[in-house]
């Protein structure tokens, strides 16, 4: 088999939340500890592999049942294993029976490449996805040359949002 490695720049057009750290009704954005250059260690944001593979698995799908014109005909398993990746337990009225996900996975492309489970099984799917890194002044040195020059700090990207 091959491998095809892709790596891309992101912008975001509109705020965005990914959970990390709760407390009470606030959830943080989720953050890991960088080494910077100076050896001091700080707390950046990140985006994590699984919640883009999330992103492009409800964009892929939302496009499928839309072209099909199936959205209100799915099981409540079916809708899960489309759209969040099945679920892993013991409880097998909650899953998609295994011969049914596999017949599915050879069907639809997209389930092949990102995975899911059912019952107890898991599919694994073909992609690996990274984490999404901020282009800010603590990253410059880990980041592609030139990329961070005139960007902001991490932490200054940050805010609150009420809703």
């Amino acid at each position: 088999m091959n491998t095809i490695s892709r790596e891309a720049t992101v912008t975001a057009l509109a705020s965005i939340a990914h959970g990390g750290e709760s407390m009470g009704t606030v959830s943080l954005f989720r953050r890991e500890k960088f080494v910077l250059a100076d050896g001091s260690v700080d707390s950046l944001p990140v985006v994590s592999g699984n919640g883009i593979r999330g992103a492009l698995r409800d964009a892929g799908m939302a496009h499928l049942v839309d072209t099909l014109g199936i959205s209100g005909g799915l099981s409540l398993p079916a809708f899960d294993f489309l759209f969040s990746g099945g679920c892993l337990g013991k409880d097998s009225s909650k899953a998609v029976r295994l011969d049914e996900a596999r017949k599915v996975t050879g069907l639809i492309p997209l389930l092949s490449v990102l995975g899911g489970s059912t019952g107890n099984q898991i599919l694994a799917g073909k992609m690996t996805c990274g984490k999404m890194y901020p282009i800010c002044r603590e990253l410059a040195h880990l980041l592609p040359a030139g990329l961070c020059d005139g960007a902001p700090s991490g932490g200054d990207m940050m805010q609150r949002e009420g809703y």
